[in-house]
């Protein structure tokens, strides 16, 4: 069994976060040393727009408990299918190999390239958002260790957000921020995030779980006054939108999740 200290990536820049005293770290272990049933999967396909659909997989070994450590794959891999488009990668493999056809639209599964803050992950990229469509998502194992070759989950409505429009300067002070988005009235829950970078170096978040679809929201004057006291600020503002739904995770794994989500983002300004 190896271990290696991961790398964590942020955007572009790669930075090596050095452990404190006491903290734990995290790491990765060979696949060939991991039962299916100690594994951890969390997997999440994500429509960011209309026009394009990512399934991002990973494994943790949970028969660990000193620190966070994931699981590379080696020549093990995820593979994810939906209405009859079909990716996968063996992790020696080349990464952008097309499967089958090759003017298919899908890529194979490929790295991340680098360490991400969520460890080894494996990601598949689909034309289009794939709207109440059903991915089934497998991990194809060698010799006589366990496949699990049925996590399930169904994509939700897409939709649009309506309102603000991109570009739009609110004053935190004393502007209401109307959210609107089209279609709603779906049973899926919907959650938001307004999030943000101001001048003054200051990162800034609001989130809000709304477990019905009104298809609007609000925010108030001053929203982010209660988690950012004195804010006076201008802000680079970003609303990110999701309705998601949870599927079910193949029995073979000792726990994790399958959730489907459809994702839009608007960008606004934020003047004190």
């Amino acid at each position: 069994m190896r271990y290696q200290s991961s790398i964590i990536e942020f955007g572009l820049p790669v930075l090596l976060l050095l452990p404190l005293a006491g903290c734990s770290t995290s790491s990765w272990v060979n696949g060939d040393d991991v039962a299916t049933s100690d594994m951890d999967a969390t997997i999440t396909v994500s429509a960011g727009s209309s026009s394009e659909t990512e399934v991002r997989a990973y494994a943790q070994d949970i028969s660990v408990t000193s620190n966070d450590v994931y699981v590379d794959l080696g020549d093990e891999y995820f593979r994810a299918s939906a209405a009859g488009d079909v990716a996968d990668l063996d992790f020696n493999g080349d990464l952008f190999d097309q499967v089958g056809d090759l003017s298919s639209d899908v890529k194979r599964l490929e790295p991340e390239g680098s360490w991400s803050l969520y460890g080894r992950q494996y990601t598949a990229r689909f034309k289009g958002d794939y709207a109440g469509r059903t991915f089934t998502v497998g991990l194809v194992r060698s010799g006589n260790r366990k496949d699990a070759p049925a996590s399930i989950v169904t994509m939700p409505a897409a939709f649009a957000i309506t309102s603000p429009g991109s570009g739009t300067t609110f004053s935190h002070a004393s502007d209401s921020i109307t959210i609107a988005w089209d279609p709603a009235g779906d049973a899926d829950p919907m959650s938001l995030l307004v999030y943000g970078a101001c001048v003054n170096s200051v990162d800034v978040s609001y989130r809000v779980d709304i477990s019905t679809d009104p298809g609007i929201y609000t925010l108030p004057p001053n929203f982010l006054a209660s988690a950012y006291p004195g804010l006076t600020a201008s802000c680079n503002m970003t609303i990110k939108l999701s309705r998601s739904r949870r599927g079910v995770l193949d029995t073979a794994y000792n726990s994790g999740i399958i959730v489907a989500e459809q994702v839009r983002v608007v960008r606004f300004n934020l003047v004190p």
